[in-house]
């Protein structure tokens, strides 16, 4: 743990223990622990990718990993934590880089297809949220679609992350009702977070309903169209937005949803 996000949630870090003035604790078992996680795992049989449990990444069966993709078992030839062709067996490796920097800022939604007010909306359409920032794909099982009027079958909502950017979740749904007016409330709370574990906090996103013809928002771009974002744009001590207006309290969106759901009945 390296700090606090603006949920008061733990942000974390990779330790740089080289580095001058770390200051990591001394454990003489340390980089034995973190290399063992570059060996393969250890075969109960030779020609066999069956694994001692326990000895390095595996599958649900128990078959040890193919670093190579090959097809064919390859077994470290030394336990040892960095032997001179640790690459050779069945490892897998790539590079990358930390920078002694902590990410602090807050990811936001620039844009919802469907947006607010959106009409028409064909029953299989995906609900699209883009973010400023890469986002954690696991945190978009946070966000939640409301009907109105309740269905007595709920709604299943699956999310999936645009893996070339990891700044859009689409989010795929039972289909949307075409045979009578139904309206749908998605809400992203806070428990949704960036990369760099930045939860959504305050709520930024797009301001006013869709445009004339549209089914999305407009792009709210804290840096190149801000007036096109609600929340703290407009007022410094609002931290939430519904239907593209702003709120100062989590009851303030509460009534937002309890008016929506009365004035599209």
């Amino acid at each position: 743990e390296c700090g606090k996000n603006a949920c008061g949630n733990p942000i974390y870090c990779l330790p740089v223990c080289d580095a001058p003035g770390a200051n990591c604790p001394v454990d003489n078992n340390i980089n034995f622990d973190n290399y063992q996680m570059l060996l393969t795992a250890a075969k109960t049989f030779a020609g066999s990718f069956e694994s001692i449990p326990f000895t390095g990444l595996a599958d649900m069966s128990g078959n040890a990993l193919d670093g190579n993709n090959d097809g064919n078992v390859q077994t470290a030839t030394t336990t040892l934590p960095v032997f001179d062709n640790w690459k050779q067996p069945d490892n897998f490796s790539w590079p990358f880089k930390i920078k002694n920097q902590i990410d602090a800022t807050s990811p936001y939604i620039k844009k919802i297809t469907p947006g607010v007010g959106a009409q028409n909306v064909p029953k299989d359409a995906l609900l699209s949220l883009e973010f400023s920032k890469r986002m954690r794909a696991e945190s978009a099982y946070k966000i939640e679609i409301q009907e109105y009027p309740v269905n007595p079958i709920p709604m299943w909502t699956v999310p999936f992350v645009h893996t070339d950017t990891y700044q859009v979740f689409d989010i795929k749904h039972a289909p949307f009702l075409d045979a009578k007016k139904q309206n749908y409330i998605p809400i992203v709370n806070s428990s949704v977070e960036d990369v760099n574990f930045n939860c959504f906090y305050p709520g930024v996103g797009p301001k006013d309903v869709v445009p004339d013809g549209s089914q999305d928002s407009q792009v709210c771009d804290l840096v190149a169209s801000p007036e096109k974002c609600c929340a703290v744009i407009d007022d410094l001590n609002s931290a939430f937005c519904c239907n593209g207006a702003v709120f100062t309290s989590v009851d303030g969106i509460k009534k937002c949803i309890d008016d929506i759901k009365v004035n599209n009945s």
